[in-house]
């Protein structure tokens, strides 16, 4: 089945534009380094058969928190769509 234009809309935001105002935003690159060091404190102190449970136990959270994600956008975005298409008929039968 092919993609829907708000489809193909939304993943093109998510995909390019979101990125790169992640990567200009101050506030995340602030988190991101935290994790970093977190992350890289964590790899120093703990066994490779850890690091393998650790890194399924993160894959596994992102991967959620990406879907969760991707559902906050596209509710959002129809949200919008649905708040224009009403104020557009609110104005458009009060002339």
């Amino acid at each position: 089945m092919k993609d829907s234009l708000i489809e193909i809309f939304c993943r093109e935001r998510i995909d390019t534009v979101l990125q790169d105002t992640m990567n200009s935003s101050e506030r995340y690159r602030k988190v991101d380094d935290e994790a970093e060091k977190i992350l890289k404190h964590v790899e120093s102190v703990v066994s490779d058969d850890q690091k393998l449970m650790i890194d399924d136990m993160v894959s596994a959270a992102n991967a959620r928190g990406g879907e969760y994600g991707d559902g906050a956008y596209h509710l959002g975005f129809y949200d919008g769509i649905r708040l224009m298409v009403e104020i557009y008929g609110i104005v458009h039968f009060a002339k």
